[in-house]
């Protein structure tokens, strides 16, 4: 979970820092379906036991947040490439 996490802002990081919007969306892309490993292994610890319901929910949550902002930066990243060809 820890390197999924981690994950996230790193290809945030490296996808701002390629020279074309496509290749940033890609890396934004790459991201979001890290968000989604986080969800995945969150509601599984959850439902192990290993995590409370009350704390797995909260940070759910987060990663739900997390999910909408990578989305919708995606978008808005795609759209501009789109408009500039």
């Amino acid at each position: 979970m820890l390197r999924a996490v981690d994950s996230i802002p790193a290809n945030v990081a490296e996808g701002a820092g390629k020279p074309s919007e496509l290749d940033f969306a890609r890396f934004l892309e790459i991201a979001l379906g890290s968000a989604r490993e986080v969800d995945n292994h969150l509601m599984l610890a959850t439902a192990l036991g290993c995590i409370d319901e009350r704390s797995g929910a909260s940070v759910l949550a987060d990663i739900d947040e997390v999910k909408r902002i990578l989305y919708s930066l995606c978008r808005v990243v795609r759209a501009r490439a789109q408009s500039r060809r």
